[in-house]
Parts: structure tokens; sequence; C-alpha cells
């Protein structure tokens, strides 16, 4: 498995979809120089059903889907 196939399948595991990519050129400005940029979606419903029983969506706190996301990706992210 090309670790492209790894993490849209650990999306899928997160109610995440992998809907685009591209491969940044240096005029891009993109910092970090990745070779790859995802571009990650909700899956449906599997994403609101993974998101309501995460921490963020049930401490009270600000900004939970904000908060979720960025742990969710950060966590693709490699």
């Amino acid at each position: 498995m090309s670790t492209f196939e790894k993490v849209a399948a650990d999306a899928r595991t997160c109610g995440l979809s992998l809907v685009g990519w591209f491969h940044p050129e240096p005029e891009d400005d993109v910092p970090g120089a990745p070779g790859a940029l995802l571009l990650l979606g909700a899956d449906g419903r599997a994403m609101w059903d993974t998101f309501k029983t995460a921490p963020e969506a049930n401490d009270g706190e600000p900004h939970p889907m904000d908060r979720w996301s960025r742990r969710i990706i950060s966590d693709l992210a490699i």
C-alpha cells in the first residue's frame, strides 16, 4: 500500500475522504515544501458519527469542530 493509499484509508476511519491533491510548485509559496498537499472532506454521515463521539464534541469548549479537525488532520499528516 502506498503512503497516499494509507492516508486515504486512515482518513476513512475518521469519517473523512480524500477529495483532491496537488504537488505544490515553488511559486505556490507553501511552507515546509511538502511533496503533496491533500484535500480532505466529509465522508457523508460517517464524519458526523465519528465527530459526535469525540472529546471535542462533548467538552463544552468553543469551536469543537475546528479543534477536532485540527487534531485528526494533524494525526493524518505525514
